[in-house]
């Protein structure tokens, strides 16, 4: 894999918070391209199994716009198959929403917290501009006043009129899509529970 190639796709996760390539990848290229872009912390593979509903990603039932936990800098997934029916992922860049809050309530956000899946806790916005929003993981006890209600209230309005025009990708063998995880939110829409929908992930930290 070239550096040309690498530098291309840091460049648009620079730019835009997400790539998609649709060279065919084999799974030893894709590896070796999560290397090139930082640590490998976790691999799963993405299918639907119903007998580990506890694993949300596992049911055929949608997935709200959301993002992966926070050690996690990047997400990528690997197509292993090629769907019968569409089943797009979607995605959408946060980076313009939160522009369109004030100061006053961007103070608000980064006062609230939201959980992980390790039970850890987090600010929904950091000082340095990251963002975990998990909209089921919010603290809501830590949406103390009127005040930081409505400016929740407001970003919540925001990503919901942006979803309507949210980016959709429906990922076919060989084809992969990346996101940065401190900027773009992921999710589907319900598919067919006997699915035949395959992907690889990786968190990059």
């Amino acid at each position: 894999m070239s550096s040309d190639h690498i530098e291309d796709i840091k460049h648009d996760l620079k730019d835009n918070g997400w790539f998609f390539g649709k060279s065919l990848y084999t799974l030893e290229g894709f590896e070796a391209l999560g290397q090139r872009l930082g640590e490998i912390i976790a691999r799963t593979d993405i299918s639907i199994d119903e007998t580990r509903s506890v694993y949300q990603v596992r049911t055929a039932g949608g997935l709200t716009l959301h993002m992966d936990d926070p050690p996690a800098r990047y997400i990528a997934w690997l197509g292993m198959v090629t769907p019968e029916q569409e089943e797009p992922t979607k995605f959408l860049d946060t980076r313009p929403i939160l522009e369109m809050l004030s100061p006053e309530e961007l103070t608000r956000i980064k006062s609230i917290q939201v959980k992980d899946d390790n039970g850890l806790i987090h600010p929904m916005l950091a000082d340095d501009g990251v963002f975990h929003y998990v909209p089921w993981m919010i603290q809501m006890q830590t949406v103390t006043d009127n005040d930081t209600f409505e400016a929740l209230a407001h970003l919540q309005s925001l990503i919901r009129k942006a979803t309507r025009t949210c980016h959709t990708i429906n990922i076919q063998k060989g084809e992969i899509l990346i996101v940065d995880n401190t900027r773009v939110i992921h999710g589907r829409d319900r598919i067919a529970a006997d699915s035949q929908r395959h992907l690889k992930r990786l968190w990059i930290k």
